[in-house]
């Protein structure tokens, strides 16, 4: 499930923790990975990331892997992008490298 919501937007960023919190609790979605990507940081007033991942550490766990990483289209290449999927993949090698690991047991 992908939720879209920029971060420039008080009321729909609400409505997307929201939703969030109600998707993190689903028991089959428990050991998944997180990324939410604050996207619109070139834009003013926007919520910077920080302060979107201060909002969601309340009800996220301190089981699951996840980041609240700041995006931008705007800037040259899509850089901010870029890094926020190359964290995601990251994340996803290490989980499976260790889950082998711990099927090798």
């Amino acid at each position: 499930s992908t939720q879209s919501t920029g971060a420039s937007d008080e009321k729909r960023l609400d409505e997307a923790l929201t939703t969030l919190k109600a998707v993190v609790r689903e028991p089959e979605l428990e050991s998944s990975i997180l990324l939410i990507m604050a996207n619109k940081q070139d834009v003013p007033g926007a919520i910077e990331a920080p302060e979107i991942k201060k909002r969601v550490e309340g009800f996220i766990g301190k089981k699951r892997v996840w980041e609240c990483l700041p995006t931008t289209t705007k800037i040259a290449g899509g850089e901010l992008v870029q890094q926020s999927f190359w964290w995601l993949g990251r994340q996803i090698r290490e989980k499976k490298a260790k889950e082998k690991a711990e099927a090798k047991k």
